[in-house]
């Protein structure tokens, strides 16, 4: 019994990393004759395509995105995955978009893919967290503030609103990911390493 949940949580696991691996935000760009490598902060997410590329695009690569993140959660729960536990494949989402296959399409942020994972597992604190951390890309454009932000009102929402305890925790473990991902020396340490591959 324990092997075939384990065996289940895998093939879960496995799907969201190939999910997130789908380079949206680069195949977008190079539709319109851009290398997304080559401008703005040269990570191939959604954030560069909307504030550097085009926000009409940018758009459409953050829904693409979002999928990476809410499809393996979905497919998760209807296999068999226990709730609390489907944010697992959100989470390789969310890696497989860090570190996809092709390494050097690798660095975008994840925020959407976190967004539709998060929205997966806690429905109405993720779409919460949306509503506060996307008006915040456009202002900002910046997914470190987006993701602060959305992961303060995910917190907010979840826990003293919803008392949607369990999942939300998963949920605030998929932010959490992203907000780390865009700490200082993160940031730092991720462009000095494309610097010296350049």
């Amino acid at each position: 019994m324990l092997t075939a949940q384990l065996a289940t949580l895998a093939t879960a696991i496995a799907i969201g990393y190939l999910a997130g691996s789908i380079p949206f935000a680069w195949l977008a760009a190079r539709s319109v004759g851009v290398n997304i490598l080559l401008v703005g902060s040269g990570n191939p997410g959604t954030a560069n395509v909307f504030c550097v590329v085009d926000r009409r695009l940018g758009i459409l690569v953050f829904l693409a995105d979002v999928s990476k993140g809410a499809v393996p959660v979905v497919i998760a729960l209807a296999i068999g995955v226990p709730k609390e536990l489907a944010f697992l494949a959100g989470a390789a989402a969310i890696a497989g978009h860090w570190r996809p296959i092709l390494p050097r399409l690798s660095g975008g942020g994840g925020l959407a893919a976190a967004t539709g994972a998060a929205v997966v597992v806690a429905p109405l604190p993720g779409l919460v967290a949306l509503a506060f951390g996307f008006p915040a890309l456009a202002i900002y454009r910046s997914s470190g503030h987006a993701a602060a932000i959305g992961m303060t009102a995910l917190v907010i929402s979840g826990y003293a609103v919803f008392l949607e305890w369990e999942t939300t925790t998963g949920a605030l473990v998929l932010a959490g990911l992203i907000v780390a991902r865009h700490s200082p020396v993160e940031m730092i340490t991720r462009r000095l390493g494309r610097s010296s591959a350049t």
